[in-house]
């Protein structure tokens, strides 16, 4: 049988848990049944390297604006040049066009939902309804997400599978980060947060959840035996707007901000602890990776991130946009060693279990395949 060839269509291969499951699908594929090509409606991103080193094509676009129509043609010529059979679109910009492109090229077109999108207007919702009616399938990567498209924007269910997030878990049996790099001390617990900064990842709550920790707990024994160092690894358009804050609050000595990072599992190995006090999730690949690396997670209580981060089995749950409520978490947490413990041996074995990269690509290969297959 020839090959299936498979185009992701995405907007930029940067930091983000939807870039890092197209990166993890072009990699693990079955390259003798698949052959995977990327297409970045922007710019390739940092990521696209790797691949590039592998032998996948990167191909970049340079969308021009939000209404630059000419990215239908574009990707309709990316198609037809690649001889591609299936399109799979990630992220709503990418779902958008992709899936115009593909029903334009008449072919195959798989539309994946990383995320709860409550911020999508009536505008966007229509535009969803309609566009199901040309996708084959979409792929919600949690219970969450398919509930939320089934039930807040009206798809058809029998058009969505879940198919878990995964991660190769022996990527994180690594060596950590030399704390020396950002001047942390020997004896500071480090507290990290790793993500694109936007409002959705809950940066301002992690600030002040710290500046909270300083002011009411100083070096008392009652956060743990050491003081704490915050690293926000990412970057992204709120970037100097965070910075700005953390001065604010007179955290400049007590924040690094690490920037845009290739090397995150053995920043993962560095950390204490790691918080998502996100607003809004679908299933979040970096819960994932903490977990598989061994780091305590604590994280929001929203979208499909219980569905991993099990209150006081696999992690801590706690009030989105609560800086209080997470300042408590990471003191409980730092203060108790059986705490962390307990969480890091459930938190390993629910990644074992449910979150394996290899369960993930075999789900995804199956749809695949039974897309070619009801085509024939």
């Amino acid at each position: 049988m020839d090959k299936i060839n498979i185009l992701y269509v995405i907007w930029s291969l940067g930091l983000g848990g939807a870039e890092q499951v197209v990166i993890s699908l072009a990699k693990g594929l079955d390259k003798a049944k698949f052959n995977p090509v990327i297409c970045c409606l922007n710019e390739k991103g940092k990521f696209a390297d790797e691949l590039e080193k592998t032998g996948i094509q990167v191909i970049a676009l340079h969308k021009s604006g939000p209404l630059d129509l000419s990215i239908i043609d574009k990707l309709v010529r990316v198609i037809k040049e690649n001889n591609i059979d299936i399109v799979n679109t990630h992220l709503w910009g990418a779902n958008l066009w992709g899936r115009i492109a593909a029903h334009k090229a008449k072919v195959k077109v798989i539309a994946t939902e990383h995320n709860l999108d409550t911020w999508k207007n009536w505008l966007h919702i229509a535009l969803d309804k309609w566009l199901s009616h040309w996708t084959d399938k979409i792929i919600a990567v949690s219970e969450s997400v398919k509930y939320f498209y089934t039930h807040k924007v009206g798809i058809d269910p029998s058009k969505i599978v879940v198919i878990y997030n995964g991660i190769d878990s022996a990527k994180y049996n690594c060596a950590a980060a030399d704390k020396q790099e950002f001047n942390i001390k020997e004896g500071e617990a480090v507290i990290g947060i790793v993500g694109r900064l936007v409002p959705q990842k809950g940066h301002r709550y992690f600030l002040l959840a710290m500046k909270e920790i300083l002011k009411k707990y100083g070096d008392s024994p009652q956060r743990g035996q050491y003081p704490i160092k915050g690293i926000i690894i990412g970057s992204g358009p709120m970037e100097n707007e965070l910075k700005r804050y953390s001065q604010e609050l007179g955290l400049e000595k007590d924040v690094i901000f690490a920037g845009l990072r290739t090397d995150i599992p053995r920043l993962l190995k560095m950390l204490d602890l790691l918080v998502m006090p996100s607003t809004r999730e679908g299933l979040p690949m970096i819960a994932l990776e903490a977990m598989a690396a061994g780091v305590p997670v604590i994280a929001s209580k929203v979208g499909g991130t219980p569905e991993v981060v099990i209150d006081g089995e696999t992690g801590i749950l706690i009030l989105p946009e609560d800086p209080d409520s997470l300042a408590r978490a990471i003191v409980k947490c730092l203060a108790s060693s059986a705490i962390r413990d307990k969480i890091v041996e459930g938190a390993k074995k629910i990644i074992e279990d449910k979150f394996q990269l290899a369960h993930m690509i075999k789900n995804t290969e199956n749809t695949y395949l039974e897309l070619i297959k009801s085509k024939s």
